[in-house]
């Protein structure tokens, strides 16, 4: 039977190997997709299947390659493992899958230290996480008890199909749950759907890194305009996506609605990046944005204005830029406003042909929320949203 450190490490290296694919294939699909998140979500559920094969086998026959503290703690509970083990496991399992997110970032020549933006929270995702949870450990202990041979193919295989049948791609684990947090890229999670809290609480002053407005991506080792950049007497915020039709509009009503809370005069105005491929949207405002604006008791103030296309000087006189999508919007700055895309603030908000807009614009009233939590709890400004 292998010692106790052969265990350990084989549950460090390989929960480290675990998150260091996770993270490095949803780096390269995204890079590789073109925007097409099928595409991209498709290049990171195969090599996260693949190597979940290999690893199973490789540290199955050393630690049984739990590699997920859900595992570990079924086991316990089972009397199948001795609970100081079960404890230096887990706390081994959450060291690797950070220590794997590190080593991805390194390959791909971005900063080590980051914090997700990429909000995946509420009771649909926590729904899809038990269901994903209690599937894997069904396929594990079936197997274990049935065909012990299978279990590295029927993780694997389980895993990939997961990806696509949760609303959440299937985490599943929380060592590799913590360990995503703490990486704001394609795989990432923001930290409120780590700690089981509204994505709207979870501002944190003190990071620096790819945090700084509770949900805008951001990198520190670039100029970017982020919270500590932000000239407060300039109270105006700047909304962009492809069209200025449906997402960025959304936005702009939504902050204007609620940013009587702020004081400061602070308001919003949004634009097009892209105007011309909006040439079938019909009128000035999508049905989708008016809708979700009514449900939620707001009349919009410019609903008659017809998209508009963003302009140098629009970007100059805000205080806060935010496009809704990096992968979609960030190539369009850095062709149309070369030195722009490193300037401005990032969600991750699907347009229609890949997400339902219920979704999107949920997604995006967390972030105006969050923004104007953040935005209130600036030194200078009088008044607490």
């Amino acid at each position: 039977m292998p010692q106790t450190s052969q265990r350990a490490v084989a549950e460090f290296v390989g929960t480290a190997f675990l998150l260091a694919t996770v993270i490095g294939s949803g780096i390269m699909a995204q890079r590789l997709s073109g925007g097409n998140d099928a595409l991209a979500l498709l290049g990171n559920t195969l090599p996260t299947g693949a190597m979940l094969v290999v690893l199973i086998l490789i540290f199955g026959p050393v630690s049984g390659a739990h590699f997920n503290p859900a595992v570990t703690l079924v086991f316990g509970l089972r009397g199948e493992m001795a609970w100081p083990l079960a404890a230096v496991y887990v706390a081994l399992q959450i060291a690797g899958g950070i220590a794997g997110v590190w080593i991805a970032h390194l390959m791909f020549d971005l900063p080590v230290l980051q914090v997700s933006a990429h909000v995946r929270t509420g009771f649909d995702q926590w729904l899809a996480e038990g269901v994903a949870t209690f599937g894997l450990l069904l396929t594990i202990l079936g197997c274990v008890a049935r065909a012990p041979a299978a279990v590295a193919y029927a993780v694997g295989l389980y895993i990939t199909a997961a990806y696509w049948f949760t609303a959440s791609t299937s985490f599943a684990n929380p060592a590799v749950t913590i360990a995503r947090a703490l990486s704001d890229t394609f795989a990432g999670i923001a930290p409120g759907g780590v700690i089981l809290s509204s994505p709207r609480n979870c501002w944190a002053p003190g990071w620096r890194s790819c945090w700084d407005d509770g949900f805008g991506r951001r990198r520190s080792d670039r100029p970017a305009r982020g919270w500590h950049a932000i000239d407060m007497s300039m109270p105006h915020v700047l909304f962009l996506c492809t069209g200025n039709y449906y997402r960025s509009r959304f936005a702009e009503e939504l902050f204007n609605h609620r940013a009587s809370a702020l004081g400061g005069g602070w308001s919003a105005t949004s634009r097009a990046l892209a105007i011309e491929r909006g040439i079938v949207n019909v009128g000035p405002l999508s049905a989708h944005t008016r809708q979700a604006l009514i449900e939620r008791g707001i009349e919009a103030r410019d609903a008659e204005r017809m998209p508009a296309q963003c302009s140098v000087g629009d970007l100059e006189s805000a205080a806060l830029v935010v496009a809704v999508k990096e992968a979609e919007h960030r190539p369009l700055l850095t062709e149309r406003f070369p030195g722009w895309e490193d300037r401005v603030t990032y969600w991750h908000v699907h347009d229609l042909d890949v997400g339902l807009p219920d979704v999107a614009l949920r997604e995006i009233d967390e972030h105006v929320h969050a923004l104007i939590a953040a935005l209130s709890a600036r030194p200078g400004q009088g008044a607490s949203a």
